[in-house]
């Protein structure tokens, strides 16, 4: 996935999350700052990039 790709699917994330109705939107966040603080925990370069994949494969897959 290039930058650019990155960027039009963080972008396309947020105004979905952005349109969810209030308490869906608080349970996505809460999701999403556990997924990144896990990561942002994972001491290997190599588990990122393991990780990186997963998130990459599960394109349409809503958190």
């Amino acid at each position: 996935m290039t930058n650019k790709e990155s960027v039009y699917h963080w972008q396309k994330a947020m105004a979905r999350l952005e349109k969810s109705d209030p308490i869906q939107r608080k349970q996505q966040q809460q999701k999403l700052k556990e997924l990144f603080q896990s990561w942002n925990e994972l001491d290997e370069e190599q588990d990122q990039k393991e990780t990186w994949k997963i998130i990459k494969s599960s394109k349409g897959v809503v958190i």
